[in-house]
């Protein structure tokens, strides 16, 4: 997770530095589609039964959003996960370890974001919204999904690319037991 935090903040220093980086900021009306690849770390530490290390897992974000105005957007997630982890649970009272598989099955959410634009070359912004996510946990004693649902908040970066292409760095905190750094692009109407 480290080396994923100083890659985004190595490319948005350079983006944001570079002349070819100069584009329109978006305006009302605007429509937007991408993606992102979000590295998610699932920590369900409020089971009172078990403890088990952070989950570490990977999905693929779909994105659409429009621009109300230049400060304000409205934007809808949807995606599903396409890495999983295994971890070690630990029964609190006693017992022997059991190697348990975590898997992101979907996320989907609606978000408002403010946006601060500096330049026609960046625009930095915070999120707030609703995720409801689906994990599958499963060791050789259980086999089930939950589903948790929460409020969200978070804080990225937009890097502008030209007229309609944007380069995205995020953190979210989707619910109270998944956090992401995310990372993607959209094309913007």
């Amino acid at each position: 997770m480290r080396t994923i935090n100083h890659i985004a903040v190595v490319s948005v220093l350079a983006l944001g530095s570079s002349g070819a980086a100069f584009a329109q900021t978006p305006s009302g009306g605007d429509i937007y589609v991408g993606g992102q690849a979000a590295f998610l770390v699932f920590d369900d530490s409020e089971q009172d039964d078990v403890d088990f290390d952070d989950a570490e897992l990977i999905g693929l974000l779909a994105r659409g959003g429009m621009y109300v105005n230049e400060h304000l957007s409205v934007e809808g997630r949807a995606g599903i996960g396409v890495g999983d982890d295994t971890v070690t649970v630990r029964p609190v009272g006693g017992g022997p370890d059991v190697d348990t598989d975590i898997e992101l099955d979907y996320l989907v959410g609606g978000y408002l974001r403010g946006h601060l634009g500096l330049e026609d070359i960046l625009s930095f912004y915070g999120v707030v919204g609703y995720t409801s996510a689906q994990i599958s946990i499963e060791n050789e004693f259980v086999s089930e999904s939950e589903t948790e649902s929460g409020g969200s908040v978070g804080f990225g970066v937009d890097v502008y690319l030209g007229d309609s292409t944007i380069l995205n760095f995020e953190f979210m905190s989707y619910y109270s037991d998944m956090n992401a750094l995310n990372i993607g692009a959209v094309y913007r109407f």
